[in-house]
């Protein structure tokens, strides 16, 4: 069993698109966890459990984040973003198919402009829900900044022992597909909210940077396993 956990606190047109493509997925037994702010339309279903947002004032996900991960039931966690729509119906169970103890799985996307995603981030990963309590999850400093919370994430789940699986790029058709919203790079505050989270990530991890670990050759990348249908 698999806990599909993700965060949501006021993006619903977001979770519109993305909600039924986790309902779609095939080859999995799973849950899904969302951790949802107060305008949040919760449906009912028996695979889908909602969290009230743990925090009154919304400050940043990764008080959410850490909320979600402690609700699921299940040991293998798929943490996703609520704007990344799983094109595949199978996208998680081609994850589960290269998962083992102490790994996490993720996957090398095309980016908007054509440029490739080095699949180091946490738009969707699979992982133990031991490896993340180990890691100590999301580091909640960060909420109040913009950037820099995810890749501190991986670094930590990586410096817990974790051995970073990554699988390259799907077809267009069957890879993730983000759903357009504000970006917070248009804000007025992003370079003060920017630098003030760089610093956190540059103080917790001073001698060398997760880009840094992928450049060194220290994750692996796989082919995916094919088709099977």
């Amino acid at each position: 069993m698999i806990s599909i956990v993700s965060v949501c606190h006021d993006r619903q047109y977001c979770l519109d698109e993305v909600l039924p493509s986790w309902l779609a997925q095939e080859g999995i037994d799973f849950e899904i966890v969302i951790v949802v702010g107060p305008n949040i339309k919760r449906i009912e279903h028996p695979k889908v459990r909602y969290i009230d947002w743990p925090t009154k004032d919304f400050k940043g996900t990764c008080v959410g984040w850490n909320a979600g991960y402690k609700a699921a039931k299940h040991d293998i966690i798929y943490s996703c973003y609520s704007d990344m729509v799983l094109q595949d119906k199978r996208y998680i169970a081609r994850f589960l198919a290269h998962y083992g103890p102490n790994k996490i799985v993720n996957r090398q996307m095309i980016r908007a402009d054509g440029s490739l995603d080095e699949g180091i981030w946490c738009y969707g990963f699979l992982v133990g829900k031991d490896l993340i309590a180990k890691s100590g999850g999301w580091d909640e400093r960060y909420d109040g900044g913009y950037a820099w919370e995810d890749g501190h994430t991986i670094h930590s789940l990586v410096d817990a022992g974790g051995e970073m699986v990554i699988l390259k790029v799907l077809p267009k058709d069957k890879a993730l597909r983000h759903v357009d919203h504000p970006n917070c790079r248009d804000a007025a505050d992003w370079t003060e909210k920017y630098v003030r989270n760089k610093r956190i990530y540059n103080k917790s991890f001073p001698k060398i940077t997760l880009m840094d670990l992928y450049r060194s050759g220290k994750f692996k990348v796989y082919e995916d396993y094919p088709d099977t249908d």
